[in-house]
């Protein structure tokens, strides 16, 4: 799978929903059960500032940058636009079988 970069305050960051970003993501709820990560397609707009956070703080950390981006800061310097296009990647990268046949469906 490609790199994915959404754009904030002028700056390309990378996002990545590995394991990691979700276990941290799963931490800064205070959720950290198998329950909760079998609910983590469920996410109600208040998760996205927390989750963006931990999977852009991991994005960086890949491309070897230090980052430590809180929800709050997430929800002040992104637009609504800002925030679809994450839910795109999110949504790409949490179920990647699903874009990949999606892409497949497109060639034919």
């Amino acid at each position: 799978m490609a790199k994915a970069f959404i754009n904030i305050d002028g700056r390309d960051l990378r996002v990545e929903v590995n394991w990691n970003a979700i276990a941290s993501f799963l931490q800064m709820k205070g959720q950290d059960t198998f329950k909760d990560l079998a609910e983590l397609t469920n996410l109600k707009p208040s998760d996205i500032a927390p989750m963006m956070a931990a999977a852009i703080n991991e994005g960086e950390r890949l491309e070897g940058h230090e980052a430590n981006y809180t929800p709050q800061e997430m929800g002040a310097r992104c637009s609504v636009v800002t925030v679809a296009e994450f839910v795109k990647v999110f949504q790409e990268q949490l179920n990647p079988q699903d874009s990949a046949s999606q892409d497949d469906s497109k060639k034919e």
